[in-house]
């Protein structure tokens, strides 16, 4: 079950340290955007969800979970479960404007070089394992 607070008309306020909204997405389904600009190199928010080990992952993936998180050792976050909101922030390989940052158990969503302006959406490369590359790209 998501711990996603103040819902309302379609629109979810998230707790992070910038203000963000989950609402739909011209990218896929719903996505996370900045209420107001958000400078580079911040920590935005942590990905959370409910800790797994590799096994429960892959049979969590085999039944269509898209929100697993590697921690690395044997563990994985699922950001659909008892996640925050950050599991609904879309890929873009061609132009994201956050990256990920892994520290120790954590994984924090980081505003990047150019930082995002507000009512932008959040994205990040999701990497080659999750969308593989095409040929020629």
């Amino acid at each position: 079950m998501p711990c996603w607070p103040q819902r309302g008309s379609g629109t979810i306020k998230l707790h992070a340290k910038y203000p963000l909204l989950v609402k739909t997405s011209p990218i896929a389904g719903r996505g996370v955007f900045a209420i107001t600009e958000i400078p580079w190199g911040v920590k935005i928010m942590q990905y959370q969800g409910a800790l797994i080990d590799d096994k429960e992952a892959a049979e969590r993936i085999a039944k269509g979970a898209t929100a697993i998180m590697e921690l690395g050792d044997g563990l994985n976050l699922d950001g659909f479960d008892q996640g925050n909101g950050a599991a609904l922030i879309n890929h873009s390989r061609r132009r994201p404007n956050c990256v990920l940052l892994r520290d120790q158990r954590q994984v924090w969503i980081v505003a990047g070089i150019e930082g995002i302006k507000a009512g932008e959406e959040l994205t990040y490369d999701y990497g080659s394992e999750y969308y593989p590359r095409k040929r020629g790209r």
